[in-house]
Parts: C-alpha cells; sequence; structure tokens
C-alpha cells in the first residue's frame, strides 16, 4: 500500500530538488541507472528489435538477447530480482544525499522563513479577514498588505510539503500533521491550547496561518538542532461542586490544566 522504502525516498528527494534542493553528481547518474533498469525490464524486446534494424547502432546484440530471453522466465522471477536490488540502490542513495541533507533543510528552511516573515507583516498592518467591500476605503499600503496576505498564506501551503520532506531527509519525525507544528511555529511562551486551536484552523481568508500570527506567535521554519516535539493540550477537567444555598444542587466546573503550564 505504501510502497517500498526506496520509492518513498526518491519522491521525497524529487519534492526537495522541485522546490530548489540539489542533489550530488553520482547520485544523479545512480538514480539514471536504476530508472534505465526498470525501462529495460519491460522494454528488451523493443530495444532489440530497435538495435538490429537501426543502422550504425553499436549496442552489444548479444547482451540485449540474453536479457529479453531472460524477460521471457516470467514476471515472478523479475519482481523478485528488482524487489533484491532495492535495498542496495536505497542504500546507496541514502549514503548520497546525506552530503546535502542538511544544507537542502537551510535552502527550503530559510525561504520558508523568509515568506513567514513578509506574511506576519502584512497580517500586522492590516486583518486579512476583511471584505473587498471594506479595503476600498483603506489606503494603498493597507490594501497591499490585505492582498499580500492572501498570496503569502497560500505560499506557505506550497511550501509546506518540501520542507517536510527535506526536514524528513536531514533525519527529523515530521510525518504527520501534529509534528509540523512545531516544525513551522515557535511556540516558547504561548498557551498550548490556544496555539493549537490556531493551529487547526481552517476559516478565513488566511487559515491557521492569520490564527496563529494573530495570537503572536512567531512563524518560522525550525532549526535542525533545536526541533522538539510539541504534545497537543491535555483534556479539560471537570468537575462538580455544591452550589450555595439551602437547596443548591452541583454546579459544573472546568479547569484547563494548561492554564498553569504557561
Amino acid at each position: 500500500m505504501f510502497g517500498h522504502p526506496l520509492d518513498t525516498f526518491r519522491r521525497q528527494v524529487h519534492t526537495v530538488t522541485a522546490a530548489g534542493g540539489t542533489i550530488p553528481d553520482t547520485y544523479a547518474v545512480i538514480e539514471q541507472r536504476w530508472d534505465r533498469y526498470l525501462e529495460l525490464e519491460h522494454n528488451t524486446t523493443a530495444l532489440l528489435a530497435e538495435a538490429i534494424t537501426t543502422p550504425g547502432d553499436t549496442t552489444d546484440l548479444t547482451q540485449l538477447r540474453a536479457l529479453a530471453l531472460a524477460e521471457r522466465a516470467g514476471s515472478i522471477e523479475q519482481a523478485d530480482l528488482t524487489k533484491e536490488l532495492k535495498a542496495p540502490v536505497l542504500l546507496a542513495l541514502r549514503g548520497l544525499y546525506e552530503q546535502v541533507a542538511a544544507p537542502n533543510y537551510k535552502t527550503l528552511a530559510d525561504r520558508f522563513t523568509a515568506t513567514a516573515t513578509a506574511f506576519t507583516k502584512a497580517v500586522h498592518t492590516i486583518d486579512p479577514d476583511l471584505s473587498a467591500e471594506q479595503m476600498v476605503t483603506e489606503p494603498d499600503k493597507a490594501r497591499k498588505a490585505w492582498t499580500d496576505a492572501g498570496i503569502l498564506a497560500v505560499e506557505l501551503d506550497q511550501q509546506l510539503p518540501a520542507l517536510q520532506a527535506a526536514a524528513t531527509l536531514a533525519g527529523l519525525r515530521v510525518h504527520d500533521n501534529d509534528a509540523l507544528l512545531p516544525l513551522t511555529v515557535d511556540t516558547d511562551g504561548h498557551h498550548r491550547r490556544r496555539i493549537w486551536e490556531a493551529w487547526e484552523t481552517s476559516t478565513g481568508r488566511t487559515g491557521k496561518w492569520g490564527a496563529i500570527a494573530r495570537l503572536g506567535a512567531g512563524i518560522r521554519a525550525a532549526h535542525l538542532d533545536t526541533y522538539t516535539p510539541y504534545r497537543r493540550p491535555a483534556p479539560i477537567e471537570v468537575k462538580y461542586v455544591r452550589g450555595t444555598g439551602p437547596y443548591a444542587g452541583s454546579v459544573r466546573v472546568e479547569h484547563d490544566p494548561e492554564d498553569q503550564m504557561i
């Protein structure tokens, strides 16, 4: 269902490189060889026919013939061979990517933080949830900030998958949505329940990013060496106490255990 770790790893690397990350030259060579192997696994007969019918082709026909015959041995054997090869290929690619894992994360983290800084500035200039009609009479600076806030919130959402992939490849355990909160938000000094409520906001023009900024929490990409998980708030505690007066019944009282942990 989830595929082989090699396939997952390659998808994550492609996500990072598409966003501006890099890979070593040797990594690219091995990946190209692997892709060529996967193509040969299913198309050797066609390649053999092309080699025979193309004047001047210098391909080793003997080797292609052996591969074409091997393909006819059965798909089960081919699948077993491919599965066995994936482990050493993954090991080699991982070892090579480690050279650029931290620099790639820093590249994407710096970009995310720059976008977040611009977004926060816009949100502090004007309420991004004001209607377009309300913005008509606002000065140019406010109107620009209102427009920028909406655009930058989308950019933060778009940059998040690549940032997550880069963080994962650099060794952080950020596989779910909960782990993305401390990856992108400075929670120090803020009420845990209010932070989580803001993070789960899906309304308004700027969603969770606007809610977090209005709360006063900093939006930024965490440093690799200072990232720590951020647990969800403890359940609200409920107890019943006797009311005052001779006929008073029990009164429901709620207590937030996070109030004393700020």
